[in-house]
């Protein structure tokens, strides 16, 4: 069984969610993931960099599409991940060339884990499998 990845081990508790302040409770806070696509590793590096350093998210997966294409995944509550994708998509045109971004607020559980799990496997090996079948 391949482990969880959705909720961010961040948001996963036992028991009574944490408090948040202001009688809210983490399980209160819409989790929301986003992506941001580039063409080439550099633009990437450099768009994850200030993701992270522009709010609170967690990057949850880097993925290569194929023919340049790489994406990243980060998650966190939608303000967060709003803030971190508009910052990423901005320097990744600054540093190299953005391809796109999006933000899904509260994805649902069955697309995260059909599209992110480890062990799927990529559209090249699948290729592969089905040629030598």
């Amino acid at each position: 069984m391949p482990k969880s990845i959705w909720p961010p081990p961040s948001s996963r508790t036992k028991g009574k969610p944490p408090s948040l302040g202001s009688g809210r409770r983490e399980s209160d806070v819409m989790l929301a993931i986003g992506l941001v696509e580039t063409r080439g590793l550099i633009g990437l590096v450099a768009a994850t960099d200030a993701m992270v350093k522009a709010a609170n998210v967690q990057v949850v997966k880097r993925i290569g599409i194929g023919g340049g294409l790489v994406t990243v995944i980060v998650s966190g509550d939608v303000g967060s991940v709003r803030a971190a994708v508009e910052a990423g998509a901005l320097v990744a045109g600054q540093v190299g060339e953005r391809v796109t971004s999006h933000v899904i607020a509260n994805p649902a559980e069955g697309v995260l884990e059909a599209f992110l799990a480890e062990d799927t496997p990529s559209p090249r090996a699948r290729k592969q499998s089905h040629e030598q079948a």
